[in-house]
């Protein structure tokens, strides 16, 4: 801030950054994802957004079908017989033809293409029905006409103007960084609400730029949470993998998740069904008072178990309940830099000015 950051901050609460804001935005508990989307709004019609970014490194252009499942991305197995359908499609303004995305070459079939970012088109699929597509970014914006400041205004409590004003002082301060905490990151219930924080940074060109939101690698290669399940020096081994509880239910957490279905876990305590669970390992987690969704059931299941731990900073409900309870460190007890983890984190701002949220 002595540099010359403005700072705009989102709470409910006026902490004591807020008092420090701009800009403090005091909306309504929970509703998070709504600001971003009036945010969002505020953008597209005011022409805040990077073309050029959103081009390169969105799927903006890729064109999209309505089924009555709901939308879906045109592949090319789609159009051509024997295509792949890890492919996608796009419509060439410049000959008005389709061409397709390679997914593994990152890269177009053909060479000078200039895909259309907007518009309605008609393509034959390969039974030789016409189908109706849109690109992502028509269906985009279409979706985000319906978050005016006054509907976003109602749902959270911001006034429509401070709403329109936070937006343009995030777009305009170039370059800006988005910083979120815990309760948005840590619970799967509130993953719409960081994609559309996501959308945010790439809307504005704010991504993996000096003083926008940094993508790193975790230090030296160690995954500080199983983000994913893909191989990495600390793994499960093949066998254990195979047993986590909920994979076959449920396909993100087989394919890129390396954890188990809280839901499924908490049913199995008590069914034993298909193999016993006699202990449980809890990081600074609260089931009982604020992350479990059947408090009573949560307090029954820590109590049938053999054994169980607890580690966090206070004396909570569900650590009470704990057979050994553990101090977890707070920033005042470490002396080290912070590494990985899901939260996005603004990188330093060498040149002064620029924003962070």
């Amino acid at each position: 801030m002595k540099r010359g950051t403005q700072l705009l901050v989102i709470d409910p609460r006026c902490t004591w950054i807020a008092s420090r804001a701009k800009l403090w935005l005091q909306l309504r508990p929970g509703t998070d994802a709504a600001l971003a989307l009036g945010f969002i709004h505020v953008i597209l019609k005011e022409n805040l957004w990077d073309q050029a970014f959103v081009e390169k490194w969105t799927n903006a252009p890729f064109l999209v079908m309505e089924k009555d499942e709901g939308p879906l991305l045109l592949r090319e197995s789609h159009i051509r017989t024997g295509g792949s359908n890890e492919n996608f499609v796009v419509h060439d303004a410049g000959l008005g033809e389709f061409v397709v995305w390679n997914s593994k070459d990152q890269s177009y079939k053909r060479s000078g293409i200039v895909p259309s970012l907007t518009g309605e088109f008609s393509v034959t699929l390969t039974d030789g029905s016409p189908a109706a597509v849109k690109t992502v970014w028509t269906l985009y914006q279409e979706n985000a006409a319906a978050y005016t400041p006054e509907k976003v205004s109602d749902i959270t409590w911001v006034p429509a103007d401070k709403i329109v004003e936070g937006a343009r002082m995030y777009a305009k301060s170039a370059p800006s960084a988005l910083h979120w905490g815990l309760p948005i990151d840590t619970i799967p219930s509130t993953i719409p609400t960081s994609q559309a924080i996501n959308h945010l940074w790439c809307l504005t060109g704010n991504l993996d730029i000096p003083g926008g939101n940094a993508i790193a690698r975790y230090a030296c290669d160690v995954v500080t949470y199983p983000y994913h399940s893909g191989g990495a020096i600390l793994s499960l081994p093949d066998e254990v993998a195979k047993k986590r509880i909920g994979m076959n239910e449920y396909g993100p957490i087989r394919d890129f998740r390396a954890w188990a279905q809280p839901d499924k876990v908490l049913e199995q305590i008590f069914t034993g069904d298909p193999y016993e669970i006699k202990g449980m390992w809890i990081q600074t987690a609260n089931p009982l008072a604020c992350t479990g969704m059947e408090p009573r059931k949560w307090r029954d299941a820590i109590k049938k178990l053999d054994f169980t731990v607890c580690v966090d900073l206070f004396m909570t409900p569900t650590a009470m309940l704990c057979d050994v309870i553990l101090p977890a460190a707070s920033f005042l007890e470490k002396d080290s830099l912070k590494a990985g983890g899901c939260r996005s984190r603004p990188s330093k701002n060498r040149g002064g000015g620029g924003m962070q949220i």
